[in-house]
């Protein structure tokens, strides 16, 4: 019983007045029932006949409580979308770890069906400020639906980082409130809203200055009637999302990648949209390239500078790394644990301030490194 009214709620769209029909529906043949039994009882019959005599009087006993219980039933059942944004407790958690001068820990915040990993993992000495982290990421649920958004600054100035968390808290701001019209291009005009925020805000005399370029990846996990589940989501530069359904990975961006960056002056082509079915149990990875390109910890040797590895083959390797860390209660950690150890003799020698240049010794990216680990409920 407790499961089939768990998969009903769940097929149930998110709007409380849609809760409230349905909830009426049912309230109102209770009510029928009951009725039948109080008009046996002449105090029931004596009550009822004195309030019919009142104008309206008949409909308010006959739609009154049906109406009451479908509001009351709709605002307990709807849960809103609310975002909350980390960035100022990101800010407080790196600035205490700069200032200790000890190497990169991993922070994780987490949210009902979300984790949250950020690291940054960079050296500390010789920077002009190390505490700049120039990733963002937002989230937020509602009984329905699960938002999610990550993006990466082009370099670690401020301006990026202003970039990023715009990107985020913009395409944040317009899906929330926006979930119930049920667009099919809802991701994309988010993306542009967020876009166009950063093209038509307020900056100093040198725009330039205010606002970088950054990778953008956001996208929403949406419950439908028939109780299937999709993911729409929308992917401009150099962020990856991976799924792990029953002990396998799969890259859900690989056929979907567009180069270049949003935010002032962009740059490449026009974010391009997708859609995943889900399914519940399936974890989605969310990545920054500082954490996904340190999966590919064998990249073969190029002779010629200017030949491109194939990024095919780069793909490959990635997942054959997230398998063999796939197999852990958390995988997420895991791959934060395993990027921190593959950078760390890198990291180590810039720390030291020693020559690191060969990178076949020095192995690994280093920079800001944030992953979300999304569950499907």
């Amino acid at each position: 019983m407790a499961s089939a009214l768990g998969s009903i709620t769940r097929a149930l769209p998110s709007p409380p007045i849609q809760y409230a029909i349905i909830a009426g529906i049912i309230t109102k043949a209770t009510q029928i029932a009951i009725c039948s039994f109080f008009r046996h009882s002449p105090r029931w019959v004596s009550l009822i006949a004195r309030i019919d005599h009142f104008p309206g009087g008949q409909v308010l006993l006959n739609y009154g409580p049906s109406v009451l219980v479908a509001l009351f039933t709709g605002i307990v059942l709807h849960k809103p979308s609310v975002y909350k944004p980390l960035h100022k407790q990101v800010d407080q958690d790196i600035k205490s770890e700069t200032t200790q001068r000890r190497l990169p820990s991993i922070h994780v915040y987490e949210e009902t069906h979300c984790k949250q990993y950020i690291c940054l993992n960079f050296p500390k000495q010789n920077t002009p400020d190390p505490a700049i982290f120039c990733d963002a990421f937002g989230y937020a649920e509602s009984n329905q639906t699960q938002i999610v958004g990550i993006a990466a600054g082009f370099d670690g100035e401020e301006k990026s980082q202003r970039t990023a968390r715009a990107l985020v808290d913009g395409f944040m701001e317009y899906i929330v409130p926006h979930l119930a019209n049920k667009k099919s291009s809802l991701v994309k005009l988010a993306a542009q809203y967020a876009q166009k925020k950063i093209e038509e805000s307020p900056q100093e005399s040198d725009p330039k200055k205010h606002y970088g370029r950054a990778a953008f990846l956001g996208g929403l996990i949406e419950t439908t009637f028939s109780n299937r589940r999709y993911f729409k989501g929308i992917h401009c530069g150099n962020c990856n999302l991976y799924r792990l359904r029953k002990g396998q990975f799969q890259d859900l961006t690989w056929n979907f990648k567009i180069d270049g960056q949003l935010g002032l002056n962009r740059t490449g082509s026009d974010p391009n949209e997708f859609t995943y079915e889900v399914e519940p149990g399936d974890q989605l990875f969310f990545m920054t390239a500082a954490v996904h390109d340190n999966l590919d910890i064998h990249p073969p040797e190029i002779e010629n500078p200017n030949e491109l590895m194939s990024q095919n083959d780069r793909n490959q390797r990635k997942l054959a790394t997230l398998q063999d860390l796939s197999k852990v209660d958390h995988p997420g950690k895991e791959i934060m644990d395993f990027v921190l150890q593959h950078t760390k003799k890198r990291l180590t020698a810039l720390e030291k301030g020693e020559n690191i240049a060969s990178s076949k010794d020095f192995p690994g990216k280093l920079g800001p490194m944030t992953l979300l680990v999304v569950e499907v409920p």
